[in-house]
């Protein structure tokens, strides 16, 4: 079989074939067929020869002709076919376990990213913003991660901005509250119940004009709303009403809030309570009202009092001359007790209330500068009370001292100081009655603006009604129909001059206490 196989594979020769290109069909040939051996030199002979040929040939010996039958078994005729099909299954086989190998990898490749974006996308969903997506590749994906993290910044930064806003908005001392463009309430922040005493989910859905009250005038309220439909900001004063009925001026402010296309989507308004800058404000007008009156006051008094120390000069030489020779009347006249003597001393006792309004007036006109020194308190008013024994004496008063022991030294002018108290006992005296007593106390006093000494005197007189308490200190104010009321008025003077404070305090029919402070200096200057 092999023989013959190789046989009919030979080419056939060259002078058998037919000038159309196939072979002879009646002509036999000879084909050499190299030896199993594989020895070059030994061949084989080989006679082709067609069917037609043959049978020629055997017909004419009388043989029968030769028939072809081929013959063959199913496992010869798909062992071929069988080949084919287990080779194409094994090349299937690996194309698909390398086509799903490569896909797998590829799989792996493109979804590994898409996973951790995802990942990374649900946490930023959840609020974790300090983790970035982490992709390596640098195709779409990774684009697109770097993308979603650009984007994740800016909504973390403007996360961080409104929380800001909010958290301003929430802690804010001002009522805020936002509407819509129409000026519905959708919003009101704590302090908005805290000034107006409405909880947010009352006043939410209603329009903020349910606070007005009827103090603000309808025309504001309208050229206020005109503004704020024009899509303009607005900021006035308004009277509105809390809910307990009191009624509180505001300083109003609302705002147009604008879509990115400038459409206004949101109104904000700011509404402050003003109640109590308002009264400042009032008080400080009548403050201002007031220095105003006694600047010109001080300006008719600043006039008043070079008058007063032109006439007091001029009264004084006039005084001296009269006293002088009534005491020479008075001299000359000596014991024998007739009227003349008595209507010269009438004279002298005159002068001398003359004296003392002169001395008044050029001391509270013409004040002098403080020539103050270390001196010991208790000492000047010893030196007062002894000026003024004889007045003592003469009213039959009792003086009942009660002095702290031990007491620093005071920074003033002893002069002054004696003038003050000197100025005391004598409007105590004239409201003590006979026999009366006259307090004189001196005291330490340590406060956390300084220390003091303090001096206070107290009568069991007659008392001040308490609707002239506050003029005492007043110039030219008395109750008495003698005298300019000048004295307290320099005693204030004086002790402000120190430093000091002056207080008074009576009660009618049981006394007077007047109390002063003159402030000690830790070191001598």
């Amino acid at each position: 079989r092999a023989f013959l196989g190789a046989t009919l594979m030979r080419a056939v020769p060259s002078e058998n074939v037919s000038k159309k290109g196939g072979a002879s069909g009646g002509d036999a040939y000879w084909v050499a067929l190299p030896d199993d051996t594989g020895w070059a030199f030994w061949r084989r002979l080989a006679c082709v020869a067609s069917m037609p040929r043959i049978n020629a040939l055997r017909n004419r010996f009388g043989l029968l002709p030769w028939t072809v039958v081929v013959t063959q078994s199913p496992d010869e005729s798909y062992v071929t076919l069988r080949k084919s099909l287990g080779s194409f299954t094994v090349a299937g086989l690996i194309g698909i376990v390398v086509v799903g190998l490569g896909g797998a990898f590829l799989a792996w490749h493109i979804t590994t990213p898409l996973k951790e974006l995802q990942s990374g996308v649900r946490r930023f969903a959840r609020g974790e913003r300090e983790r970035l997506v982490e992709v390596a590749s640098t195709d779409e994906i990774g684009e697109l991660a770097e993308e979603f993290n650009r984007m994740a910044v800016r909504v973390t930064a403007s996360e961080n901005e409104l929380r800001a806003f909010a958290q301003a908005v929430e802690n804010a001392t001002d009522a805020i509250i936002m509407t819509d463009p129409k000026g519905v309430i959708y919003y009101a922040n704590p302090a908005f119940e805290t000034v107006t005493g409405y909880a947010a989910a009352d006043v939410r859905g209603e329009t903020p004009g349910f606070l007005r009250a009827a103090e603000t005038p309808p025309e504001l309220y309208r050229e206020m709303w005109r503004t704020v439909t024009q899509g303009r900001a607005w900021r006035g004063e308004l009277w509105n009403e809390r809910r307990n009925g009191e009624v509180y001026p505001i300083d109003l402010t609302i705002s147009p809030i604008r879509d990115e296309q400038g459409a206004v989507v949101s109104l904000l308004g700011v509404h402050r309570d003003i109640t109590l800058a308002r009264n400042y404000q009032e008080s400080l007008e009548k403050e201002v009202e007031a220095r105003t009156r006694e600047i010109a006051e001080t300006q008719g008094l600043t006039v008043m009092g070079r008058l007063a120390s032109m006439i007091a000069h001029d009264l004084r030489n006039a005084l001296s001359t009269v006293k002088m020779n009534l005491q020479i009347l008075f001299r000359r006249h000596g014991d024998t007790g007739d009227i003349a003597r008595e209507h010269c001393q009438i004279g002298l006792d005159q002068v001398r209330y003359m004296e003392d309004i002169v001395s008044d007036m050029l001391s509270y006109a013409r004040p002098e500068k403080l020539r103050a020194d270390w001196h010991d308190v208790t000492s000047i008013i010893d030196e007062a009370l002894v000026a003024d024994a004889h007045k003592l004496e003469a009213k039959g008063a009792k003086v009942r001292r009660d002095d702290d022991a031990g007491l620093p030294e005071a920074y003033c002018d002893r002069i002054k100081v004696i003038e003050v108290v000197r100025n005391l006992i004598d409007n105590s005296l004239q409201a003590l009655p006979e026999g009366g007593e006259l307090g004189v106390a001196v005291t330490g006093d340590r406060q956390s603006d300084g220390s003091f000494v303090r001096i206070t005197i107290r009568d069991s007189g007659e008392g001040i009604p308490e609707d002239v308490l506050g003029s005492i200190f007043e110039p030219f104010f008395t109750t008495r129909s003698k005298g300019t009321g000048l004295g307290l008025a320099i005693v204030k003077r004086i002790i402000d001059q120190h430093g000091g404070t002056i207080d008074i305090q009576s009660e009618e029919a049981k006394g007077t206490s007047i109390t002063f402070t003159l402030p000690i200096v830790p070191e001598k200057t």
